[in-house]
């Protein structure tokens, strides 16, 4: 079975290689949906399907936080991003997030999530803004 990693172009068919040689994120089945969170800093994050990413200034919380050190109105612990196997993609702001979260130009309520559409604007503070794209396993 053909598998590749979400976060890089690394494929492979070898059955016994379970996580990608570059960054050792877990391989998963070639033509899986794929979330793309692209930050205007540069920074992309891929999540795949089933799995979830906190963001937030808190490095025991978020594996994220060394390059959002620079956002001060991004809370240490700010919000999670997932995607469902079923091909939905979320934002849930934390309950003690102390700054506000915005999908396009709703802002979301603390402890709250909502459904994030393919090319829409998820605002993390004036600074911080990202483009969610979701890749079917067809344009993978």
């Amino acid at each position: 079975m053909r598998r590749k990693c979400p976060r890089c172009s690394f494929v492979t068919d070898d059955d016994s290689i379970t996580k990608c040689r570059r960054d050792h994120s877990v391989l998963v089945e070639a033509g899986t949906s794929v979330l793309r969170v692209a930050f205007a800093n540069g920074v992309t994050v891929e999540i795949a399907p089933g799995d979830e990413v906190r963001f937030g200034r808190d490095p025991d919380w978020s594996d994220h936080a060394e390059w959002l050190q620079e956002f001060a109105k991004v809370s240490r612990r700010h919000a999670t991003v997932g995607f469902r196997t079923g091909g939905t993609a979320w934002v849930m702001v934390e309950s003690d997030s102390r700054n506000l979260t915005y999908v396009g130009s709703t802002p979301i309520a603390k402890g709250r999530s909502i459904t994030l559409d393919d090319g829409c604007t998820l605002r993390f503070s004036r600074k911080l803004s990202a483009t969610v794209t979701i890749e079917t396993g067809d344009d993978l």
